[in-house]
């Protein structure tokens, strides 16, 4: 990111971002024409899930339709409860079940995705874009040295 907005900055050029559920509901929506909606899951830290609720959009290619609109970081049964009916899509394999479709999104996807953002002009603002981070991260010092944890 921070090249992305070196590169804009220096060129007076805009930014677009794409959260990276919205371009794997994409990408499961366009394997699957029959799909209307989906979940989407992300794995993270310590057993909890990244997770946004999508439809297939009628004028860009989807629509973000969960009660909280930011990504939310829950545990599986929360995110099931929600929606019972709707079929998930994992981000990697088997860290839910083994019958949920694994998705990757490919450059088409996140192309779309930022076509659809350019057109409705919803650009970052250059100076103070930062990622979205739903936890802070907090480093801890190994318990060995570098030296150590090497394998000969």
């Amino acid at each position: 990111m921070s090249t992305a907005k070196g590169l804009a900055f220096s060129r007076n050029a805009r930014i677009v971002s794409v959260p990276t559920l919205e371009s794997v509901a994409a990408a499961a929506m366009r394997a699957d024409p029959l799909m209307d909606s989906c979940i989407i899951v992300a794995p993270s830290r310590k057993g909890e899930l990244y997770y946004g609720c999508y439809t297939r959009g009628s004028t860009r290619p989807v629509n973000r339709t969960c009660k909280d609109q930011a990504a939310t970081l829950l545990e599986f049964e929360s995110i099931r409860s929600e929606s019972p009916e709707t079929p998930i899509v994992q981000t990697a394999p088997g860290f839910i079940d083994s019958t949920s479709a694994v998705v990757k999104p490919d450059a088409t996807e996140v192309g779309y995705c930022a076509l659809d953002r350019v057109t409705r002009e919803e650009f970052e603002d250059t100076s103070t874009f930062e990622p979205y981070y739903l936890k802070a991260f907090h480093a801890k010092k190994p318990t060995q040295s570098a030296l150590d944890r090497l394998p000969f």
